[in-house]
């Protein structure tokens, strides 16, 4: 297992009032990935709907889940190319 692979989780919220659908967090090493999505996580209202690592999994995920904003912590900007987000307007925060 890589822990240098991209990484994401699509985290929901369920509190009374809903600021966004879904939330992705994504980033080019698991760590990254986990520690970003644990501070959201604090807060019980937070929960990981899915988890997917690599590419095309993370892709896919995205494609399917479509998060209305994505928190994208990646050194390798050619990844970003790779996520598509533009393709279904999702905002995105670059980290």
């Amino acid at each position: 297992m890589s822990r240098n692979e991209l990484s994401g989780d699509v985290i929901t919220y369920s509190g009374a009032v809903q600021p966004v659908k879904a939330l992705a967090i994504v980033a080019d090493r698991r760590l990254s990935a986990a520690a970003l999505s644990a501070l959201l996580l604090k807060d019980p209202s937070y929960r990981i709907a899915r988890r997917e690592h690599g590419g095309g999994e993370v892709r896919a995920m995205l494609a399917r889940e479509r998060p209305s904003v994505m928190v994208l912590d990646v050194r390798a900007p050619a990844l970003f190319a790779l996520i598509g987000a533009s393709a279904w307007g999702m905002r995105t925060l670059l980290l």
